[in-house]
């Protein structure tokens, strides 16, 4: 029995698992089983069926990008606690991004839960790595935004992993 190497494993799974979408039992067709046969083939002449090399290869890649994404974080914080906006009105405050060195992803802000009558932007809205790590807010209220406090959601969402966000009180008064 021959055995695979585990790059080429992988591209015979992957290559096999796309089956016919014309055939209602899922079915190979010659045209997958050629290109699955070809994966194979190339994955194996790319690690030269060094099986070792591949784990060890994928298992130090996956230590190292384990390590770097636990201290590649972010937080956001703010300028003032609240946002005083009077009706017909608009108000700006910062939004400041605090990368972590190993941090250099782009982030990506939108508002969550923003009020009818009421509008968030951020200039930028995507805050990219080598970027001043601060992001305008300005937020308008039209002339019959309801008045009150409005507890809206700032969220940062990277390039890959998790977002985060923080809570901003709009206060929305009368002219």
């Amino acid at each position: 029995m021959q055995r695979l190497c585990v790059a080429c494993f992988a591209a015979f799974a992957l290559a096999s698992a796309a089956g016919c979408p014309k055939s209602p039992e899922g079915g190979k067709t010659d045209k997958t089983v050629n290109k699955t046969d070809k994966a194979v083939t190339d994955a194996h002449k790319n690690t030269g069926g060094n099986t070792s090399a591949v784990t060890d290869k994928a298992t130090t890649d996956k230590a190292k990008t384990n390590a770097e994404n636990r201290d590649a974080t972010f937080t956001l914080s703010k300028i003032l606690t609240d946002v005083n906006v009077s009706q017909g009105g608009a108000n700006e405050t910062n939004i400041d991004i605090n990368r972590n060195d190993n941090f250099k992803q782009s982030i990506k802000l939108a508002a969550q839960k923003v009020p009818e009558k009421v509008k968030v932007e951020f200039t930028p809205a995507t805050v990219k790595a080598g970027d001043k790590a601060v992001s305008v807010m300005k937020v308008q209220a039209e002339k019959d935004a309801p008045i009150g406090t409005h507890r809206i959601r700032v969220e940062a969402t990277p390039d890959m992993g998790n977002p985060t966000g923080i809570d901003v009180d709009i206060n929305v008064k009368k002219p």
